[in-house]
């Protein structure tokens, strides 16, 4: 039996100005009750690899205790949950761009998240898997 590789390194998150620029003014949306998906993806690129942006806006939650929870479950939600996209992306060097925003003003249930969170990547895998056999 194999073991899933889930780790999800520091360098794995979006944190330069101009790639979280990049997804916001390039991603598609998907929105859910509980928060918005943002995802942009680039196909032969030279950086391959899956990147992810994590926001939980004072707006929605005021306590930075709560906004912090929030960001951690979003967080460990998609390491669970994101190896099929990160098996695409390195295999046909793609890279992805992923921003997860919160728009919902309580802490939201970890499996809530991890549900919604689910049904948004199958929709993105399926984007990119689409546009791989046009492209062939």
């Amino acid at each position: 039996m194999s073991k899933l590789n889930n780790n999800f390194k520091r360098k794995s998150f979006l944190k330069l100005k101009s790639e979280i620029q990049t997804l916001f003014y390039k991603a598609k949306k998907i929105k859910n009750p509980n928060f918005r998906l943002l995802y942009y993806f680039e196909f032969n690129s030279q950086q391959s690899g899956l990147k992810l942006f994590v926001s939980a806006p004072k707006k929605f939650l005021k306590s930075a205790v709560n906004r912090n929870t929030a960001k951690r479950r979003f967080k460990e939600a998609f390491r669970q949950n994101c190896h099929q996209l990160k098996e695409i992306s390195e295999t046909y060097n793609i890279k992805i761009f992923i921003g997860i925003i919160q728009n919902n003003s309580s802490l939201i249930k970890y499996s809530d998240i991890e549900k919604d969170l689910i049904l948004s990547l199958q929709k993105i895998y399926i984007e990119i898997y689409e546009k791989l056999e046009q492209n062939s």
